[in-house]
């Protein structure tokens, strides 16, 4: 399951760059909320969740996959976007935040 691989992993970079401003929030499109309740007990995450379950936000952001991830800049527009989490796209990732961190 790719939300329970990336979960520990936003939890880890968002420690590591919320000095610098960098927050995650997870959306959650799941239609019963008392299975995502139970997975997010399960995890340990320090990021917001939202919940939308008539799936706006998916439609908004043209969503082709699941997990998928947005970057969005300090301006308000998407930087970068990137579909399913693996674990050899984490530095790819990495690197997409810490250049957009610099961008103040």
């Amino acid at each position: 399951m790719p939300c329970r691989k990336s979960f520990p992993w936003m939890r880890d970079i968002k420690q590591s760059y919320a000095d610098q401003g960098f927050e995650v929030i997870a959306v959650n499109l799941d239609k019963d909320r008392r299975l995502a309740d139970e997975f997010l007990k399960a995890m340990d995450v320090n990021f917001k969740v939202a919940f939308d379950e008539s799936g706006t936000s998916a439609s908004s952001y043209k969503l082709q996959g699941m997990p998928s991830s947005y970057l969005i800049g300090r301006n308000g527009k998407v930087h970068a976007s990137h579909i399913g989490f693996r674990d050899k796209d984490k530095q790819q990732l990495e690197l997409a935040i810490q250049s957009l961190l610099k961008n103040k």
